[in-house]
Protein backbone atom coordinates (compact mmCIF):
# COMPACT_ATOMS: atom_id res chain seq x y z
CA UNK A 1 0.00 0.00 0.00
CA UNK A 2 1.47 3.37 -1.04
CA UNK A 3 2.00 5.99 1.66
CA UNK A 4 0.38 9.39 1.26
CA UNK A 5 2.81 12.29 0.56
CA UNK A 6 3.99 14.17 3.64
CA UNK A 7 2.18 17.37 2.69
CA UNK A 8 -1.08 15.48 2.60
CA UNK A 9 -0.43 13.84 5.95
CA UNK A 10 0.66 17.04 7.69
CA UNK A 11 -1.74 19.54 9.14
CA UNK A 12 -2.00 22.21 6.46
CA UNK A 13 -2.85 24.84 9.07
CA UNK A 14 0.36 24.07 10.91
CA UNK A 15 2.41 24.33 7.71
CA UNK A 16 0.77 27.65 6.89
CA UNK A 17 1.66 28.92 10.39
CA UNK A 18 5.30 27.95 9.85
CA UNK A 19 5.42 29.77 6.51
CA UNK A 20 3.81 32.85 8.07
CA UNK A 21 6.26 32.80 11.00
CA UNK A 22 9.21 32.55 8.60
CA UNK A 23 7.88 35.52 6.60
CA UNK A 24 7.52 37.59 9.78
CA UNK A 25 11.06 36.72 10.90
CA UNK A 26 12.46 37.71 7.49
CA UNK A 27 10.53 41.00 7.63
CA UNK A 28 11.82 41.77 11.12
CA UNK A 29 15.38 40.92 10.09
CA UNK A 30 15.22 43.17 7.01
CA UNK A 31 13.68 45.98 9.05
CA UNK A 32 16.45 45.76 11.66
CA UNK A 33 19.14 45.74 8.98
CA UNK A 34 17.60 48.85 7.42
CA UNK A 35 17.73 50.60 10.82
CA UNK A 36 21.48 50.08 11.26
CA UNK A 37 22.41 53.36 9.46
CA UNK A 38 19.71 55.19 11.46
CA UNK A 39 21.08 53.85 14.75
CA UNK A 40 24.62 54.79 13.77
CA UNK A 41 23.57 58.38 13.01
CA UNK A 42 21.81 58.61 16.37
CA UNK A 43 24.83 57.17 18.20
CA UNK A 44 27.09 59.69 16.46
CA UNK A 45 24.98 62.62 17.66
CA UNK A 46 24.87 61.23 21.19
CA UNK A 47 28.64 60.81 21.05
CA UNK A 48 29.07 64.50 20.23
CA UNK A 49 27.12 65.54 23.30
CA UNK A 50 28.94 62.96 25.42
CA UNK A 51 32.30 64.35 24.25
CA UNK A 52 31.23 67.88 25.20
CA UNK A 53 30.23 66.66 28.63
CA UNK A 54 33.58 64.92 29.09
CA UNK A 55 35.45 68.06 28.05
CA UNK A 56 33.52 70.36 30.39
CA UNK A 57 33.94 67.87 33.24
CA UNK A 58 37.74 67.72 33.08
CA UNK A 59 39.00 71.30 32.81
CA UNK A 60 42.61 72.26 33.35
CA UNK A 61 43.59 74.47 36.27
CA UNK A 62 44.15 77.35 33.87
CA UNK A 63 40.68 76.94 32.33
CA UNK A 64 39.08 76.89 35.77
CA UNK A 65 40.80 80.13 36.76
CA UNK A 66 39.68 81.80 33.52
CA UNK A 67 36.08 80.68 33.96
CA UNK A 68 35.86 82.16 37.43
CA UNK A 69 35.39 85.42 35.55
CA UNK A 70 31.68 85.95 34.88
CA UNK A 71 32.23 87.41 31.42
CA UNK A 72 34.44 84.47 30.43
CA UNK A 73 31.81 82.04 31.73
CA UNK A 74 29.07 83.78 29.73
CA UNK A 75 31.24 83.63 26.61
CA UNK A 76 31.79 79.92 27.17
CA UNK A 77 28.04 79.40 27.53
CA UNK A 78 27.50 81.14 24.17
CA UNK A 79 30.23 79.07 22.55
CA UNK A 80 28.68 75.83 23.80
CA UNK A 81 25.24 76.93 22.60
CA UNK A 82 26.58 77.83 19.16
CA UNK A 83 28.37 74.48 18.88
CA UNK A 84 25.30 72.50 19.95
CA UNK A 85 23.01 74.38 17.58
CA UNK A 86 24.75 72.62 14.67
CA UNK A 87 23.27 69.32 15.82
CA UNK A 88 19.81 70.44 16.99
CA UNK A 89 16.69 70.79 14.92
CA UNK A 90 16.44 74.27 13.44
CA UNK A 91 15.21 77.01 15.79
CA UNK A 92 14.94 74.56 18.67
CA UNK A 93 13.63 75.90 21.97
CA UNK A 94 15.53 73.23 23.88
CA UNK A 95 19.17 74.16 23.26
CA UNK A 96 19.49 76.11 26.52
CA UNK A 97 18.31 73.03 28.40
CA UNK A 98 21.08 70.99 26.77
CA UNK A 99 23.73 73.62 27.53
CA UNK A 100 22.84 73.78 31.23
CA UNK A 101 24.29 70.37 32.24
CA UNK A 102 27.55 71.38 30.54
CA UNK A 103 27.60 74.62 32.52
CA UNK A 104 26.82 72.64 35.68
CA UNK A 105 29.95 70.57 35.00
CA UNK A 106 31.97 73.78 34.83
CA UNK A 107 30.33 75.33 37.90
CA UNK A 108 31.17 72.33 40.09
CA UNK A 109 34.84 72.89 39.32
CA UNK A 110 34.74 76.68 39.56
CA UNK A 111 32.69 76.99 42.75
CA UNK A 112 33.21 73.83 44.77
CA UNK A 113 36.66 72.70 43.72
CA UNK A 114 35.44 69.32 42.46
CA UNK A 115 37.82 68.26 39.71
CA UNK A 116 38.58 65.44 37.32
CA UNK A 117 42.28 65.49 36.58
CA UNK A 118 42.37 62.21 34.67
CA UNK A 119 39.42 60.67 32.84
CA UNK A 120 39.59 57.25 31.23
CA UNK A 121 37.60 56.06 28.24
CA UNK A 122 33.90 55.58 28.93
CA UNK A 123 32.49 52.05 28.88
CA UNK A 124 28.97 52.04 27.45
CA UNK A 125 26.24 49.87 28.95
CA UNK A 126 22.44 49.55 29.00
CA UNK A 127 22.11 51.25 25.63
CA UNK A 128 18.60 51.53 24.26
CA UNK A 129 17.64 53.07 20.89
CA UNK A 130 13.96 53.32 20.08
CA UNK A 131 12.99 54.54 16.59
CA UNK A 132 9.43 55.33 15.56
CA UNK A 133 9.36 56.72 12.02
CA UNK A 134 10.89 60.23 12.30
CA UNK A 135 11.42 60.34 16.07
CA UNK A 136 13.85 58.40 18.25
CA UNK A 137 15.26 58.13 21.74
CA UNK A 138 18.67 56.97 22.92
CA UNK A 139 19.44 56.12 26.53
CA UNK A 140 22.77 54.77 27.75
CA UNK A 141 25.13 54.70 30.72
CA UNK A 142 28.86 55.41 30.44
CA UNK A 143 31.19 54.27 33.23
CA UNK A 144 34.59 55.92 33.70
CA UNK A 145 37.68 55.41 35.78
CA UNK A 146 38.94 58.79 36.92
CA UNK A 147 41.20 60.58 39.37
CA UNK A 148 40.80 63.98 40.98
CA UNK A 149 38.72 65.46 43.77
CA UNK A 150 35.03 64.94 44.47
CA UNK A 151 32.52 66.16 47.04
CA UNK A 152 31.56 63.56 49.62
CA UNK A 153 27.94 64.56 50.20
CA UNK A 154 27.89 62.67 53.49
CA UNK A 155 30.60 64.92 54.93
CA UNK A 156 30.27 67.89 52.53
CA UNK A 157 34.05 67.78 52.17
CA UNK A 158 36.36 67.43 49.17
CA UNK A 159 38.06 64.05 49.05
CA UNK A 160 40.67 62.57 46.77
CA UNK A 161 39.69 60.06 44.11
CA UNK A 162 42.37 57.80 42.66
CA UNK A 163 41.30 55.63 39.72
CA UNK A 164 37.76 55.66 41.10
CA UNK A 165 34.60 54.81 39.17
CA UNK A 166 31.82 57.18 38.18
CA UNK A 167 28.88 56.81 35.79
CA UNK A 168 27.34 59.31 33.38
CA UNK A 169 23.68 58.83 32.50
CA UNK A 170 22.52 60.15 29.13
CA UNK A 171 19.12 60.22 27.45
CA UNK A 172 18.40 62.20 24.26
CA UNK A 173 15.37 62.62 22.00
CA UNK A 174 15.91 62.96 18.23
CA UNK A 175 13.87 64.05 15.23
CA UNK A 176 14.48 63.41 11.56
CA UNK A 177 14.15 66.53 9.42
CA UNK A 178 14.85 66.69 5.68
CA UNK A 179 16.17 63.14 5.82
CA UNK A 180 18.73 63.85 8.55
CA UNK A 181 18.64 63.01 12.25
CA UNK A 182 18.98 65.95 14.61
CA UNK A 183 18.83 66.34 18.38
CA UNK A 184 15.35 67.44 19.40
CA UNK A 185 15.70 67.64 23.17
CA UNK A 186 18.00 66.50 25.94
CA UNK A 187 16.00 64.25 28.24
CA UNK A 188 18.67 63.88 30.92
CA UNK A 189 22.42 64.12 31.35
CA UNK A 190 24.01 63.69 34.76
CA UNK A 191 26.95 62.24 36.63
CA UNK A 192 26.06 60.04 39.56
CA UNK A 193 27.05 61.21 43.03
CA UNK A 194 28.34 57.82 44.16
CA UNK A 195 32.06 57.23 43.78
CA UNK A 196 32.92 53.56 43.38
CA UNK A 197 36.08 51.49 43.53
CA UNK A 198 38.09 50.75 40.40
CA UNK A 199 36.91 47.89 38.22
CA UNK A 200 39.01 45.19 36.67
CA UNK A 201 41.38 44.65 39.61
Amino acid sequence: MNKRPFWKQANRGFLFSLVLLAAVLVYVLITQLMLIPERNSIRQLAGIYLSMSEQTSALSGEEIEQLKNEDALNQEAERLKKELSKYFVKDSAYIDGAVQPLLDNIQRQVSSGERITELGKGRKSDESILIDQDVAKLSANYTYNYSGKYINYATQQLEDANNAVRTFYLSILFKKTDGEWKIYRLDSAAWDTIIGRPTGG
